[in-house]
């Protein structure tokens, strides 16, 4: 009788510690897969901003995107007033951008992956 209750403690004991590593396993792979969620996140926005500047960058050369898309490749001389206002959107694209990226570092650091 001892010996069937002891090898049904050891059973038990043995599931439990089982149980604890996949539990274990399965809070590391969410980790990473909220890691990579943020990660991807990041890329897309930065993505977003990078083609807000190129697109400011080819209205501040005098091409206009949207005819592009339809093959009309005209240049058109940008007025000063326009092509200050094209600069202002250019340094606010491009501080986003600086600011997305400090914000994915600082996440990073407490996610303890930097």
């Amino acid at each position: 009788m001892k010996i069937i209750i002891v090898t049904i403690f050891l059973a038990l004991i043995g599931y439990i510690i089982e149980q604890h590593r996949h539990a274990k396993y399965l809070v590391e792979r969410n980790l990473k897969q909220s890691n990579l969620n943020v990660i991807q996140d990041y890329q897309y926005e930065m993505l977003k901003h990078k083609t807000n500047m190129l697109e400011l960058m080819l209205n501040a050369l005098g091409y206009d995107f949207e005819r592009f898309k339809q093959n009309d490749f005209v240049k058109i001389q940008p007025t000063t007033e326009q092509l200050q206002e094209i600069m202002a959107t250019y340094q606010q694209e491009a501080s986003k951008s600086r600011s997305e990226q400090i914000k994915l570092e600082v996440d990073m650091e407490l996610r303890g992956l930097k």
